[in-house]
Protein backbone atom coordinates (compact mmCIF):
# COMPACT_ATOMS: atom_id res chain seq x y z
CA UNK A 1 0.00 0.00 0.00
CA UNK A 2 2.87 2.37 0.78
CA UNK A 3 4.25 1.91 -2.72
CA UNK A 4 0.85 2.68 -4.23
CA UNK A 5 0.43 5.82 -2.14
CA UNK A 6 3.89 6.93 -3.28
CA UNK A 7 2.74 6.57 -6.89
CA UNK A 8 -0.82 7.89 -6.70
CA UNK A 9 -0.37 10.47 -3.93
CA UNK A 10 1.65 13.03 -5.93
CA UNK A 11 -0.94 12.98 -8.70
CA UNK A 12 -3.81 14.06 -6.45
CA UNK A 13 -1.65 16.43 -4.44
CA UNK A 14 -0.79 18.10 -7.74
CA UNK A 15 -4.48 18.18 -8.72
CA UNK A 16 -5.42 19.93 -5.48
CA UNK A 17 -2.69 22.51 -5.94
CA UNK A 18 -3.59 23.17 -9.56
CA UNK A 19 -7.28 23.66 -8.82
CA UNK A 20 -6.54 26.00 -5.94
CA UNK A 21 -4.39 28.06 -8.32
CA UNK A 22 -7.37 28.42 -10.71
CA UNK A 23 -5.42 27.36 -13.78
CA UNK A 24 -7.15 26.56 -17.05
CA UNK A 25 -8.65 23.15 -17.67
CA UNK A 26 -6.03 22.32 -20.32
CA UNK A 27 -3.20 23.21 -17.95
CA UNK A 28 -4.70 21.16 -15.12
CA UNK A 29 -5.15 18.05 -17.25
CA UNK A 30 -1.79 18.39 -19.00
CA UNK A 31 0.24 18.90 -15.85
CA UNK A 32 -1.65 16.17 -14.01
CA UNK A 33 -1.02 13.61 -16.74
CA UNK A 34 2.64 14.62 -16.81
CA UNK A 35 2.93 14.08 -13.07
CA UNK A 36 1.11 10.76 -13.37
CA UNK A 37 3.46 9.65 -16.17
CA UNK A 38 6.51 10.70 -14.14
CA UNK A 39 5.40 8.88 -11.01
CA UNK A 40 4.47 5.78 -13.02
CA UNK A 41 7.91 5.76 -14.68
CA UNK A 42 9.54 6.13 -11.28
CA UNK A 43 7.39 3.28 -9.98
CA UNK A 44 8.40 1.01 -12.89
CA UNK A 45 12.07 1.92 -12.56
CA UNK A 46 12.06 1.06 -8.86
CA UNK A 47 10.32 -2.22 -9.62
CA UNK A 48 12.87 -3.05 -12.31
CA UNK A 49 15.80 -2.20 -10.02
CA UNK A 50 14.60 -4.18 -7.00
CA UNK A 51 12.19 -6.84 -8.27
CA UNK A 52 13.13 -7.65 -11.88
CA UNK A 53 14.72 -10.96 -10.98
CA UNK A 54 11.80 -11.87 -8.75
CA UNK A 55 9.32 -11.12 -11.56
CA UNK A 56 11.07 -13.69 -13.78
CA UNK A 57 10.23 -16.49 -11.36
CA UNK A 58 6.62 -15.44 -10.72
CA UNK A 59 4.37 -18.01 -12.33
CA UNK A 60 2.03 -17.18 -15.19
CA UNK A 61 -1.14 -17.32 -13.11
CA UNK A 62 0.14 -14.74 -10.66
CA UNK A 63 1.12 -12.49 -13.55
CA UNK A 64 -2.47 -12.63 -14.81
CA UNK A 65 -3.81 -11.48 -11.44
CA UNK A 66 -1.23 -8.69 -11.45
CA UNK A 67 -2.30 -7.64 -14.94
CA UNK A 68 -6.04 -7.47 -14.27
CA UNK A 69 -5.46 -5.44 -11.09
CA UNK A 70 -3.09 -3.03 -12.84
CA UNK A 71 -5.59 -2.46 -15.67
CA UNK A 72 -8.43 -1.88 -13.19
CA UNK A 73 -6.26 0.41 -11.05
CA UNK A 74 -5.11 2.56 -13.96
CA UNK A 75 -8.65 3.03 -15.29
CA UNK A 76 -9.97 3.94 -11.83
CA UNK A 77 -7.23 6.54 -11.42
CA UNK A 78 -7.94 7.88 -14.91
CA UNK A 79 -11.65 8.19 -14.04
CA UNK A 80 -10.72 10.15 -10.92
CA UNK A 81 -8.55 12.55 -12.94
CA UNK A 82 -11.29 13.07 -15.54
CA UNK A 83 -14.01 13.93 -13.00
CA UNK A 84 -11.62 16.35 -11.29
CA UNK A 85 -10.92 18.02 -14.62
CA UNK A 86 -14.63 18.29 -15.43
CA UNK A 87 -15.30 19.84 -12.03
CA UNK A 88 -12.58 22.46 -12.31
CA UNK A 89 -15.05 25.08 -13.50
CA UNK A 90 -17.21 26.52 -10.70
CA UNK A 91 -15.16 24.58 -8.13
CA UNK A 92 -16.68 26.16 -4.97
CA UNK A 93 -20.24 25.68 -6.24
CA UNK A 94 -19.87 21.89 -6.10
CA UNK A 95 -20.23 22.11 -2.32
CA UNK A 96 -23.52 20.73 -1.03
CA UNK A 97 -24.83 21.53 2.44
CA UNK A 98 -25.73 18.68 4.81
CA UNK A 99 -28.58 19.52 7.18
CA UNK A 100 -28.32 19.28 10.94
CA UNK A 101 -31.10 16.71 10.84
CA UNK A 102 -31.45 12.94 10.52
CA UNK A 103 -34.29 13.02 7.99
CA UNK A 104 -34.00 16.27 6.01
CA UNK A 105 -34.42 16.12 2.24
CA UNK A 106 -33.20 19.06 0.17
CA UNK A 107 -36.03 20.22 -2.06
CA UNK A 108 -35.38 21.97 -5.36
CA UNK A 109 -35.96 25.63 -5.89
CA UNK A 110 -36.05 26.99 -9.40
CA UNK A 111 -35.36 30.13 -11.39
CA UNK A 112 -37.33 31.19 -14.44
CA UNK A 113 -35.58 31.63 -17.75
CA UNK A 114 -36.45 34.53 -20.06
CA UNK A 115 -35.86 33.16 -23.54
CA UNK A 116 -36.30 36.59 -25.14
CA UNK A 117 -33.44 38.16 -23.17
CA UNK A 118 -31.56 34.86 -22.72
CA UNK A 119 -31.16 35.31 -18.98
CA UNK A 120 -32.65 34.19 -15.68
CA UNK A 121 -35.26 36.28 -13.86
CA UNK A 122 -34.87 36.85 -10.13
CA UNK A 123 -37.81 36.85 -7.70
CA UNK A 124 -40.41 35.27 -9.92
CA UNK A 125 -41.86 31.77 -10.07
CA UNK A 126 -44.44 32.40 -12.75
CA UNK A 127 -43.17 30.46 -15.73
CA UNK A 128 -43.77 27.24 -17.59
CA UNK A 129 -42.09 24.01 -16.59
CA UNK A 130 -39.85 24.15 -19.67
CA UNK A 131 -38.37 27.46 -18.44
CA UNK A 132 -37.55 26.29 -14.91
CA UNK A 133 -33.95 25.65 -13.92
CA UNK A 134 -33.85 23.57 -10.75
CA UNK A 135 -31.16 23.79 -8.10
CA UNK A 136 -30.87 22.50 -4.50
CA UNK A 137 -32.24 24.70 -1.73
CA UNK A 138 -29.72 25.65 0.94
CA UNK A 139 -32.09 27.48 3.30
CA UNK A 140 -31.75 25.18 6.32
CA UNK A 141 -29.67 24.63 9.43
CA UNK A 142 -26.37 23.27 8.12
CA UNK A 143 -24.36 20.59 9.88
CA UNK A 144 -21.45 20.61 7.42
CA UNK A 145 -20.71 20.77 3.71
CA UNK A 146 -19.44 18.10 1.36
CA UNK A 147 -17.80 18.65 -2.00
CA UNK A 148 -19.43 16.31 -4.48
CA UNK A 149 -16.54 16.38 -6.99
CA UNK A 150 -14.08 15.42 -4.27
CA UNK A 151 -16.36 12.56 -3.23
CA UNK A 152 -16.54 11.35 -6.84
CA UNK A 153 -12.76 11.57 -7.06
CA UNK A 154 -12.14 9.90 -3.74
CA UNK A 155 -14.05 6.67 -4.36
CA UNK A 156 -12.38 6.18 -7.76
CA UNK A 157 -8.94 7.06 -6.42
CA UNK A 158 -9.33 4.71 -3.46
CA UNK A 159 -10.32 1.77 -5.67
CA UNK A 160 -7.44 2.52 -8.02
CA UNK A 161 -4.99 2.61 -5.13
CA UNK A 162 -6.27 -0.70 -3.74
CA UNK A 163 -6.04 -2.43 -7.13
CA UNK A 164 -2.50 -1.19 -7.71
CA UNK A 165 -1.47 -2.16 -4.19
CA UNK A 166 -2.95 -5.62 -4.67
CA UNK A 167 -1.04 -6.01 -7.95
CA UNK A 168 2.16 -4.96 -6.21
CA UNK A 169 1.82 -7.43 -3.37
CA UNK A 170 0.88 -10.32 -5.67
CA UNK A 171 3.96 -9.58 -7.76
CA UNK A 172 6.44 -9.42 -4.87
CA UNK A 173 4.92 -11.79 -2.32
CA UNK A 174 3.79 -15.05 -3.92
CA UNK A 175 2.95 -17.14 -0.87
CA UNK A 176 0.42 -19.73 0.19
CA UNK A 177 -1.88 -21.94 -1.82
CA UNK A 178 -4.79 -21.04 -4.06
CA UNK A 179 -7.34 -21.12 -1.24
CA UNK A 180 -5.34 -18.78 0.98
CA UNK A 181 -4.76 -16.48 -1.97
CA UNK A 182 -8.48 -16.19 -2.72
CA UNK A 183 -9.37 -15.62 0.94
CA UNK A 184 -6.94 -12.71 0.95
CA UNK A 185 -8.30 -11.41 -2.35
CA UNK A 186 -11.86 -11.53 -0.97
CA UNK A 187 -10.84 -9.58 2.15
CA UNK A 188 -9.05 -6.96 0.06
CA UNK A 189 -11.98 -6.62 -2.35
CA UNK A 190 -14.84 -6.31 0.13
CA UNK A 191 -13.19 -5.00 3.31
CA UNK A 192 -10.31 -3.05 1.77
CA UNK A 193 -11.93 -1.62 -1.34
CA UNK A 194 -15.74 -1.74 -1.35
CA UNK A 195 -16.23 -1.00 2.35
CA UNK A 196 -14.58 2.38 1.72
CA UNK A 197 -15.35 3.19 -1.92
CA UNK A 198 -18.96 1.94 -1.92
CA UNK A 199 -19.69 3.83 1.30
CA UNK A 200 -18.38 7.04 -0.25
CA UNK A 201 -20.44 6.34 -3.36
CA UNK A 202 -23.58 5.97 -1.24
CA UNK A 203 -22.88 9.28 0.47
CA UNK A 204 -22.22 10.85 -2.91
CA UNK A 205 -25.43 9.87 -4.64
CA UNK A 206 -27.43 10.45 -1.46
CA UNK A 207 -26.29 14.07 -1.63
CA UNK A 208 -26.83 14.16 -5.39
CA UNK A 209 -30.47 13.07 -5.00
CA UNK A 210 -31.19 15.43 -2.12
CA UNK A 211 -30.82 13.11 0.89
CA UNK A 212 -28.61 15.68 2.56
CA UNK A 213 -29.02 14.64 6.17
CA UNK A 214 -26.86 13.03 8.84
CA UNK A 215 -28.29 9.54 8.33
CA UNK A 216 -27.97 9.40 4.54
CA UNK A 217 -24.58 11.09 4.35
CA UNK A 218 -22.79 9.53 7.34
CA UNK A 219 -24.73 6.84 9.21
CA UNK A 220 -26.08 4.97 6.16
CA UNK A 221 -22.63 4.73 4.50
CA UNK A 222 -21.16 3.57 7.84
CA UNK A 223 -23.80 0.82 8.04
CA UNK A 224 -22.98 -0.19 4.46
CA UNK A 225 -19.29 -0.43 5.37
CA UNK A 226 -20.16 -2.73 8.29
CA UNK A 227 -22.30 -4.90 5.99
CA UNK A 228 -19.44 -5.22 3.53
CA UNK A 229 -17.08 -6.25 6.34
CA UNK A 230 -19.68 -8.81 7.42
CA UNK A 231 -20.02 -10.08 3.83
CA UNK A 232 -16.44 -11.38 3.99
CA UNK A 233 -17.21 -13.45 7.10
CA UNK A 234 -20.52 -14.59 5.61
CA UNK A 235 -18.83 -15.82 2.44
CA UNK A 236 -16.12 -17.68 4.31
CA UNK A 237 -18.48 -19.16 6.90
CA UNK A 238 -21.51 -20.15 4.85
CA UNK A 239 -19.88 -21.11 1.56
CA UNK A 240 -18.68 -24.23 3.35
CA UNK A 241 -22.05 -25.20 4.82
CA UNK A 242 -24.46 -27.56 3.12
CA UNK A 243 -27.42 -26.15 5.04
CA UNK A 244 -29.24 -23.98 2.52
CA UNK A 245 -31.48 -22.40 5.19
CA UNK A 246 -28.56 -21.01 7.19
CA UNK A 247 -26.84 -19.75 4.06
CA UNK A 248 -30.00 -18.14 2.70
CA UNK A 249 -30.84 -16.54 6.03
CA UNK A 250 -27.38 -14.95 6.29
CA UNK A 251 -27.44 -13.75 2.67
CA UNK A 252 -30.99 -12.40 2.85
CA UNK A 253 -30.21 -10.60 6.12
CA UNK A 254 -27.31 -8.75 4.51
CA UNK A 255 -29.43 -7.88 1.45
CA UNK A 256 -32.39 -6.74 3.58
CA UNK A 257 -30.22 -4.41 5.66
CA UNK A 258 -28.69 -3.01 2.47
CA UNK A 259 -32.10 -2.40 0.87
CA UNK A 260 -33.33 -0.73 4.06
CA UNK A 261 -30.43 1.73 3.94
CA UNK A 262 -31.13 2.54 0.28
CA UNK A 263 -34.86 3.04 0.85
CA UNK A 264 -34.32 5.22 3.94
CA UNK A 265 -31.87 7.47 2.10
CA UNK A 266 -32.22 7.57 -1.69
CA UNK A 267 -35.75 6.15 -1.89
CA UNK A 268 -37.10 8.63 0.63
CA UNK A 269 -35.38 11.54 -1.10
CA UNK A 270 -36.65 10.61 -4.57
CA UNK A 271 -40.20 10.37 -3.24
CA UNK A 272 -40.02 13.67 -1.35
CA UNK A 273 -38.65 15.75 -4.23
CA UNK A 274 -41.22 14.37 -6.65
CA UNK A 275 -44.17 15.02 -4.31
CA UNK A 276 -43.81 18.68 -3.37
CA UNK A 277 -46.63 20.45 -1.54
CA UNK A 278 -45.34 24.04 -1.63
CA UNK A 279 -45.24 24.46 -5.41
CA UNK A 280 -44.90 28.25 -5.16
CA UNK A 281 -41.46 28.02 -3.58
CA UNK A 282 -40.31 24.63 -4.79
CA UNK A 283 -40.55 22.63 -7.97
CA UNK A 284 -40.97 18.94 -8.57
CA UNK A 285 -37.98 17.39 -10.23
CA UNK A 286 -38.59 15.99 -13.75
CA UNK A 287 -39.86 12.55 -12.81
CA UNK A 288 -38.59 10.60 -15.83
CA UNK A 289 -35.04 11.98 -15.56
CA UNK A 290 -34.91 11.48 -11.81
CA UNK A 291 -36.28 7.95 -11.91
CA UNK A 292 -34.01 6.95 -14.78
CA UNK A 293 -30.88 8.33 -13.12
CA UNK A 294 -31.71 6.85 -9.71
CA UNK A 295 -32.61 3.43 -11.17
CA UNK A 296 -29.42 3.34 -13.23
CA UNK A 297 -27.36 4.39 -10.23
CA UNK A 298 -28.88 1.86 -7.83
CA UNK A 299 -28.73 -0.91 -10.45
CA UNK A 300 -25.03 -0.58 -11.22
CA UNK A 301 -24.30 0.01 -7.54
CA UNK A 302 -26.12 -3.16 -6.50
CA UNK A 303 -25.13 -5.55 -9.28
CA UNK A 304 -22.22 -6.89 -7.21
CA UNK A 305 -24.78 -8.99 -5.39
CA UNK A 306 -24.99 -11.33 -8.42
CA UNK A 307 -21.37 -12.60 -8.50
CA UNK A 308 -21.35 -12.60 -4.69
CA UNK A 309 -24.42 -14.86 -4.62
CA UNK A 310 -22.89 -17.10 -7.27
CA UNK A 311 -19.72 -17.50 -5.24
CA UNK A 312 -21.71 -18.12 -2.06
CA UNK A 313 -24.01 -20.79 -3.52
CA UNK A 314 -22.15 -22.40 -6.41
CA UNK A 315 -18.45 -22.62 -5.54
CA UNK A 316 -16.79 -25.41 -3.53
CA UNK A 317 -16.33 -25.00 0.20
CA UNK A 318 -12.57 -24.63 -0.31
CA UNK A 319 -13.13 -21.78 -2.72
CA UNK A 320 -13.24 -21.43 -6.51
CA UNK A 321 -10.65 -22.93 -8.83
CA UNK A 322 -7.86 -20.74 -10.18
CA UNK A 323 -9.67 -20.38 -13.53
CA UNK A 324 -12.88 -19.32 -11.78
CA UNK A 325 -10.91 -16.91 -9.58
CA UNK A 326 -9.66 -15.16 -12.73
CA UNK A 327 -13.21 -15.03 -14.10
CA UNK A 328 -14.67 -13.62 -10.89
CA UNK A 329 -11.84 -11.10 -10.58
CA UNK A 330 -12.53 -9.87 -14.12
CA UNK A 331 -16.27 -9.63 -13.40
CA UNK A 332 -15.76 -7.71 -10.15
CA UNK A 333 -13.29 -5.32 -11.82
CA UNK A 334 -15.70 -4.67 -14.71
CA UNK A 335 -18.60 -3.98 -12.35
CA UNK A 336 -16.52 -1.75 -10.09
CA UNK A 337 -15.30 0.43 -12.95
CA UNK A 338 -18.75 0.61 -14.56
CA UNK A 339 -20.49 1.56 -11.30
CA UNK A 340 -18.06 4.33 -10.44
CA UNK A 341 -17.94 5.91 -13.89
CA UNK A 342 -21.73 5.68 -14.29
CA UNK A 343 -22.10 7.72 -11.10
CA UNK A 344 -19.69 10.25 -12.61
CA UNK A 345 -21.90 10.33 -15.71
CA UNK A 346 -25.05 10.90 -13.64
CA UNK A 347 -23.44 13.88 -11.92
CA UNK A 348 -22.09 15.36 -15.14
CA UNK A 349 -25.49 14.97 -16.81
CA UNK A 350 -27.62 16.37 -13.99
CA UNK A 351 -25.37 18.10 -11.47
CA UNK A 352 -23.01 20.33 -13.44
CA UNK A 353 -25.82 22.58 -14.69
CA UNK A 354 -26.98 23.05 -11.08
CA UNK A 355 -23.47 24.01 -10.02
CA UNK A 356 -23.23 26.58 -12.81
CA UNK A 357 -26.46 28.19 -11.66
CA UNK A 358 -25.34 28.19 -8.03
CA UNK A 359 -22.15 29.93 -9.15
CA UNK A 360 -24.19 32.44 -11.18
CA UNK A 361 -22.09 31.37 -14.13
CA UNK A 362 -24.55 30.47 -16.85
CA UNK A 363 -27.05 32.06 -19.17
CA UNK A 364 -27.80 28.76 -20.86
CA UNK A 365 -31.46 27.77 -20.92
CA UNK A 366 -32.67 24.97 -18.65
CA UNK A 367 -31.75 21.54 -19.98
CA UNK A 368 -34.41 19.66 -21.87
CA UNK A 369 -35.49 16.67 -19.72
CA UNK A 370 -35.79 14.44 -22.77
CA UNK A 371 -32.30 15.43 -23.93
CA UNK A 372 -30.98 14.76 -20.42
CA UNK A 373 -32.68 11.38 -20.44
CA UNK A 374 -31.21 10.54 -23.83
CA UNK A 375 -27.71 11.69 -22.81
CA UNK A 376 -27.95 9.74 -19.58
CA UNK A 377 -29.01 6.54 -21.34
CA UNK A 378 -26.37 6.84 -24.07
CA UNK A 379 -23.52 7.76 -21.73
CA UNK A 380 -24.37 5.09 -19.16
CA UNK A 381 -24.69 2.43 -21.85
CA UNK A 382 -21.39 3.53 -23.35
CA UNK A 383 -19.65 3.31 -19.97
CA UNK A 384 -20.99 -0.16 -19.19
CA UNK A 385 -20.24 -1.41 -22.72
CA UNK A 386 -16.71 0.01 -22.70
CA UNK A 387 -15.95 -1.41 -19.26
CA UNK A 388 -17.27 -4.81 -20.33
CA UNK A 389 -15.25 -4.68 -23.56
CA UNK A 390 -12.02 -3.84 -21.73
CA UNK A 391 -12.23 -6.73 -19.30
CA UNK A 392 -13.78 -9.15 -21.81
CA UNK A 393 -10.90 -8.63 -24.22
CA UNK A 394 -8.42 -8.84 -21.36
CA UNK A 395 -10.00 -12.08 -20.15
CA UNK A 396 -10.35 -13.73 -23.56
CA UNK A 397 -6.99 -12.70 -24.99
CA UNK A 398 -4.74 -12.89 -21.93
CA UNK A 399 -6.27 -14.41 -18.81
CA UNK A 400 -7.61 -17.57 -20.49
CA UNK A 401 -4.23 -18.46 -22.00
CA UNK A 402 -2.83 -21.58 -20.42
CA UNK A 403 -0.27 -21.08 -17.67
CA UNK A 404 1.96 -23.62 -15.97
CA UNK A 405 -0.05 -25.83 -13.65
CA UNK A 406 1.75 -24.47 -10.63
CA UNK A 407 -0.87 -23.15 -8.22
CA UNK A 408 -0.69 -19.83 -6.42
Amino acid sequence: MAATVCMVGPVFATEAGLFSANLSLVAVVGITLSVFAATLCTFLCLFKCFYAEHWKIVDGTCKKFVLVNVVAGVFHVAAAVVILALGEENWPSHNRAVANSWTHVTLWRFMCYDRTNASYIINTTNCSDDDKMFFPDDNFDTFTQVHIILLCTLFSAWSGAVHLARAWFIAIDKTGNADTFWDTDTKVRFAGDYAISASIMLACFSVLYGATNIFSTFVGPAVLAILLFMSVACLKEYRATSFACEKTFAFSSLCSAYVAVLVASVGNAVYRITHVEDTDSYGEAPLDVLLASSIITVAVFSIFIIPYAYELYFTPSKGPSTALQLTLTSVYCFMSLAAKVVLHVVFVTTGLSQSKLLANNTDDPPPDPQAQLRDLAIASSAVVTTSFFIFFVLYRCVLRQKSPKKRI
